[in-house]
This record gives structure tokens, sequence and C-alpha cells, in this order.
């Protein structure tokens, strides 16, 4: 028995042609978890080593700039600016990538350890292209623009698209207004000003990817 893709709506026959991309309001914002931040935040955490360590065999130039409309941005940067840090850090060797995951510094806990981080670092390539292609193609979200804020926490609760897809269903029953999430914290905790049952957060999930 043939199983399709957890995120494809279609079955991928050669007379069946893939959706459009979805075209959110003018207006929308979107809270970016799991995938979308460790593929980002590991490009925001990693470029600078890079450019310290990389020598001659980098460009520590674009890699720098790249870094730093990231980090202009962050945690709430546009596509465009995650991309162009993708392309600095995807540009590293496979050495130099190694070099930097067994650097000690203040990694974010959902690193590990050098271990973890050595395996981690090379899938980063693939998601951070994956979550290009979604948000830009699928999703529809202005490149350029900042409707997405990067978190992995909310109120010191961490964020799953299962917790995501509970909130956003609710939020559909009860008619609920669109919460627009505002940056605050380099853990891109969303801070919530009220008390109040009606705010939605929409949060942006992923099917499980298993990377060999």
């Amino acid at each position: 028995q043939n199983k399709q893709p957890c995120a494809l709506p279609f079955d991928s026959g050669e007379d069946e042609a893939p959706p459009e991309p979805i075209k959110p309001a003018p207006n929308a914002r979107f809270v970016a978890t799991s995938l979308y931040f460790y593929a980002w935040r590991t490009l925001h955490q990693a470029l600078p080593l890079l450019v310290e360590l990389g020598g001659e065999e980098y460009d520590t130039a674009y890699a720098k700039k790249a870094h730093a409309g990231l980090d202009g941005m962050w945690p709430a940067p546009s596509v465009d600016k995650a991309k162009a840090a993708a392309e600095a850090y995807c540009s590293a060797s496979p050495a130099l990538l190694s070099k930097a995951a067994s650097e000690e510094i203040a990694w974010d806990g959902f690193h590990g350890d050098a271990a973890r981080r050595h395996r981690d670092f090379p899938r980063r390539c693939f998601e951070a292209a994956y979550v290009d292609v979604l948000l830009r193609d699928v999703v529809g979200v202005d490149p350029s623009g900042r409707a997405l804020l990067v978190a992995i926490k909310l109120r010191g609760v961490e964020l799953d698209w299962t917790l995501g897809a509970v909130l956003d269903a609710d939020a559909h029953a009860l008619r609920r207004p669109r919460h627009i999430p505002h940056a605050s914290g380099v853990d891109g905790t969303v801070p919530v000003t009220k008390k109040h049952g009606g705010w939605r957060f929409f949060l942006l999930g992923f099917c499980g990817i298993a990377l060999l």
C-alpha cells in the first residue's frame, strides 16, 4: 500500500498538480516553532563562529554581513534575511562546520553536546532550504516582510506543532481574533500582556522529518 507524505494534500500523480500557495491576510502574523526555530537559531548562533574560524577558505565578509542582517531582525527575521544567512552557513566546508560544532560556547539547550552538534549541523542546510521553500512557495509569506516570530517557548511553555494545532482549532471553534505577537527575547518568547482566552496564536508546525 502506497503512503503519501503527511504534508501533501495531493497524491503527486502525473494528472494532478500541486496546490496553489496559501495567501495569508496582509497583516497576518505567525509564530514559527520547532524546525523553524532549530534551523534559524543554529544559523544565528553558528555564523559568528564560522566567521571566527573560517580563515581564507571561507567568505567571512559575506557571512558577517548575512549574520548582521539576521541578527538585526532577530527573533522576527524576514525570510530573505534567513535565506542569506543559510547561504553563508551552507557555504562552509564540512571540516569548518565540524570545527564550529566542537566549540563550547553558550549554545542553546537544544544543541546538546558536541556529538549531537556534529550530527545536526550538516542537516541544518537541508532544514533551512525546506523552511525557505515552505514559507515562500506553500504558505506564501512575503519574503521581505516580518510576518514570522521565531519562538521555542511561549510564557515559559515549550511549543510544538501539536499544541499549535489545538490552539488553532480552539480559536476557529470560538471565532476568536488572531493575536499579533511581538518579539522580546533572544529565546523568542512571546509576551502576553492580557490574560484573555480570546487571543489566538497560529503556530506553524511541521511534519516529522527523519534525516539519515
